[in-house]
């Protein structure tokens, strides 16, 4: 499951800059919280637009709306409109590069080009030189380009994260990291909000163990669960099983989730907390809920106490569990 964390994950609410970065951090919250509140996926846009997002004719799109290819609405007056979602579905179906992406409401760093792997300058160097602006865009143009969420956080995220984690733990360093952090944890959350469905197949529900501080491991897990067709509801870092365990108690029966997942970066107490585990997996099982643990604490004679449960080592693992499961 998502082991893909640093050492140290904080968020970050100084003002300080990272050294080559044009923004604050506060400036960069600004602008990501003005962000999300324009990313709505379920506003429609005209085949013109569009077209002229990705450098298309709108005849050709037009022809590939009326092929099947590209779902689209019908004004009252017959014209055709087709929503921000399913344009971004088709778009990294088909590895598109979004030249315009303002034609469609979308924020200028969605604008996406072909790459050229021998000059492009990988996500860790991005971070280690403090061009988070960057780092966002490298980390959208991989999603935008077709590539999953799971895939994004094993491959991209989880190897720059832990090499910066392993840095010495000089003042910049430590900034590097959590400046990094906290880019990722804002992309992610993007990708989660495009990959999101209309009508989702099935309802999760699932944060990262009590004492475990870390919130992107599980913020990843959610989003891998909102690409496969489900909608997650993320309690977030340090939310304990007997809180998970209420909240399903608490649930009329046409309310309840159809999984639940359990992140586990960092045991406090590994036996106890493994015995909380084997317990809240059985109630899930017991009442028909579908569950599974993983992360990086989850290792060795620890795997062997869950013996019938589904434990994942990987977001890539998840993602085709839940391709194959039939939930919902």
């Amino acid at each position: 499951m998502a082991i893909c964390v640093p050492s140290r994950e904080i968020v970050i609410k100084s003002v300080k800059t990272c050294k080559t970065s044009k923004k604050t951090s506060l400036g960069h919250q600004l602008a990501y919280d003005w962000i999300m509140k324009s990313l709505d996926v379920n506003r429609t846009v005209s085949p013109r637009d569009m077209a002229s997002a990705i450098g298309m004719s709108e005849s050709s799109l037009k022809r590939w709306a009326d092929n099947g290819l590209l779902s689209f609405t019908r004004t009252g007056g017959g014209h055709r409109r087709i929503r921000i979602h399913e344009a971004i579905r088709f778009i990294r179906e088909r590895s598109i590069p979004i030249q315009s992406p303002a034609a469609i409401g979308l924020p200028s760093d969605f604008a996406t080009t072909a790459t050229d792997p021998e000059n492009d300058e990988s996500l860790l160097s991005l971070f280690q030189r403090g061009a988070t602006e960057e780092a966002e865009s490298f980390l959208m143009a991989r999603y935008l380009g077709g590539v999953s969420i799971a895939q994004i956080g094993d491959d991209d995220i989880r190897p720059v994260l832990e090499a910066l984690g392993h840095v010495p733990h000089t003042s910049e360093g430590i900034l590097r990291e959590h400046c990094a952090t906290q880019v990722c944890l804002q992309v992610i959350e993007r990708m989660r909000v495009l990959a999101r469905g209309a009508e989702p197949r099935f309802q999760a529900l699932g944060g990262a163990i009590g004492g475990d501080v870390y919130m992107l491991p599980t913020l990843l897990v959610s989003g891998v669960i909102e690409e496969m067709g489900g909608r997650a509801v993320n309690l977030g870092a340090n939310t304990p099983t007997d809180s998970i365990r209420w909240d399903l108690a608490n649930r009329s029966a046409d309310s309840m989730p159809d999984l639940v997942w359990v992140s586990v970066s960092h045991f406090i107490d590994e036996n106890e907390q493994v015995d909380d585990l084997l317990r809240l997996g059985r109630d899930c099982l017991d009442s028909g809920i579908a569950f599974f643990v993983g992360g990086r604490a989850l290792v060795g004679p620890i795997v062997d106490r869950f013996t019938g449960f589904e434990v994942h080592s990987s977001l890539q693992s998840i993602s085709a569990c839940l391709a194959s499961a039939k939930l919902g």
